[in-house]
């Protein structure tokens, strides 16, 4: 099972809306798209800069020239000397004091921006460089690829308002995606220039560490909580992960892949009873969506979680059939070491037709399973 997530924001949107240049402002073929003026003027003993914002400004903001206007004119008019369009471009004339109040401004609305992150986890970190024009996240593979897209967005409009702002003549943002549970880079690069894209695999890499590796990250740390070593019979670790977190969050000290594919997880005694509480409330909610599909359907198990018990016909589609025993055996075997000694379970497996009561087929968590309802 891969549960899928690509950041298409870095790969597709962002860059398309930064490089892309193709509304009706093509027609006026303007030198300054794409500088930020440094031309001086004196108006009385005040001295002004303008800035110019380019195309490409618009673009990654969502903003013509005119709701760009109406924004900045909305922060108040004493923030600025001059504000005017031409030649399809927005200009802004400014004093060194009303720079230093929109470079404040852009740090201020990069502050409120992470709590977009910090609203999935309060874990979740983003840094960015002196000149703004890199952004490094911190997050794990619960961030869905919307709220990545949230954050990223915005925060990329306001680093490029600060350069422009700084003096830059141009801007440029490159984004760098982390993973907080490892420190590993997941993806990285210019949005305009290089594929910053991700999906499973490269979320598995980041997670894998090798034996020096996860020494270096836990080091003697790890033997004051009690490990989890989880291995699936039937999907890959990324995909036990992608589980664990969606079941029980990222409440624990350690998680990683070692190199045999086995999940890692360090916890205590608290972050151990809650996350049995809440697979548990997860699994119990499968439970009453699975019966919803069809009459007869239902999901049962034992209070040990080692024996798993399903029922369902051939309306059911092979994927959906695959996908339920996937998620319900990986949350048996989770629940199974949470409660137990953390390194070893066994799960019983049985596939019943739910239309006629009759077993369909049998096996476990070492041999495995496999069953033939229907061929859809």
């Amino acid at each position: 099972m891969k549960n899928k997530r690509v950041l298409v924001l870095t790969a597709l949107l962002i860059a398309c809306m930064i490089a892309a240049c193709g509304n009706a402002k093509t027609e006026t073929n303007n030198t300054e798209t794409n500088i930020s003026e440094t031309n001086t003027t004196e108006s009385g003993s005040v001295q002004t800069k303008t800035i110019v914002f380019p195309d490409r400004f618009e673009h990654l903001s969502s903003m013509t020239e005119e709701k760009l206007a109406n924004y900045f004119k909305d922060r108040g008019e004493e923030h600025y000397s001059d504000l005017s369009v031409e030649d399809g471009l927005l200009k802004m004339s400014v004093t060194e004091e009303q720079i230093e109040y929109w470079k404040e401004y852009t740090i201020g609305q990069l502050e409120k921006q992470e709590s977009v992150l910090t609203a999935v986890s309060p874990k979740y970190i983003a840094d960015f460089n002196e000149k703004h024009d890199t952004i490094s996240v911190y997050y794990d593979a619960m961030m869905s690829s919307d709220d990545a897209f949230n954050y990223v967005g915005r925060a990329a409009m306001f680093c490029a308002m600060y350069q422009l702002f700084d003096g830059a003549e141009d801007f440029s943002i490159s984004l760098y995606v982390y993973n907080l549970d490892t420190g590993k880079l997941v993806t990285g690069g210019n949005l305009e220039e290089d594929d910053v894209s991700y999906d499973n695999t490269e979320w598995g890499l980041s997670y894998t560490l090798s034996e020096e590796e996860a020494e270096k990250l836990t080091g003697a740390d790890i033997q004051k909580y009690d490990v989890i070593r989880a291995k699936s019979t039937f999907i890959d670790g990324m995909s036990v992960i992608d589980i664990l977190q969606q079941s029980g969050g990222n409440d624990y000290k350690y998680l990683y892949l070692d190199e045999s594919n086995t999940v890692v997880m360090a916890v205590d005694e608290n972050q151990k009873s809650n996350y049995l509480e809440n697979m548990v409330r997860y699994l119990e909610g499968i439970k009453s969506q699975f019966e919803k599909l069809g009459d007869g359907y239902e999901i049962t198990w034992n209070d040990e979680f080692s024996a798993l018990d399903l029922y369902f016909d051939s309306s059911l589609s092979k994927q959906e059939q695959t996908n339920y025993l996937n998620y319900t055996e990986t949350l048996c075997m989770l629940c199974q070491l949470l409660s137990g000694d953390g390194e070893s379970y066994y799960i019983d497996i049985r596939i019943h037709d739910s239309s006629t009561g009759a077993l369909v087929s049998e096996g476990n968590t070492v041999d495995g399973i496999t069953f033939n309802i229907g061929d859809k």
